[in-house]
């Protein structure tokens, strides 16, 4: 009976309208591969290394979101391999926005992840200038073409290939992954 019905054009089928052009019109946004997402990451991205001693080595980027139990997670996984993991934070769940900003913005951020991700209430204040690095790397984050949350992980091979790794891995997939 509704397709039978001719179609009237009223306030409600417009507004439809122009919201399935703006879904469609998204869509067709180019999403970046493994190589042009690690391009990206190291020019724009802003964030923390892990393991301070390895500073020289070449990279894994680590979106993370600080409320993310899978990023706590592999945060601890990731502490026995001495690689260099540059840690991204990004705002994609409710209220992660200020704390991602006051991790980056901290003195010693790492030290500052480890005590939100144990639970300690942290009183940090947080700069305008710190949440626009935050919603920018939250941007990137949204600009990869197979990310679908947090963790996300961009790194190069042993072969010089450049891949992403979605979600928890441990140590040994993440070794496995990246072949060292």
């Amino acid at each position: 009976y509704f397709f039978m019905k001719p179609f009237i054009f009223n306030r409600r089928t417009i507004f439809l309208g122009l919201g399935l052009s703006a879904v469609v019109g998204c869509a067709k946004e180019a999403k970046l591969g493994p190589a042009e997402m690690y391009e990206l990451l190291s020019k724009n991205a802003r964030g923390f290394p892990q393991h301070i001693d390895k500073i020289k080595l070449i990279p894994i980027f680590l979106m993370f979101d600080p409320q993310c139990p899978h990023c706590a997670k592999l945060w601890n996984s990731t502490q026995t391999i001495k690689k260099n993991f540059y840690w991204i934070p990004v705002s994609v769940m409710r209220g992660s926005r200020p704390i991602s900003a006051a991790i980056l913005g901290a003195k010693d951020s790492a030290a500052m992840f480890e005590a939100i991700k144990s639970g300690r209430h942290i009183d940090a204040p947080t700069s305008d200038h710190m949440l626009s690095f935050i919603d920018e790397n939250t941007k990137i984050l949204g600009s990869a073409d197979d990310a679908t949350g947090v963790p996300f992980m961009v790194g190069k091979k042993s072969d010089n290939s450049v891949i992403n790794l979605q979600g928890y891995r441990s140590a040994t997939e993440i070794q496995k992954s990246f072949n060292f």
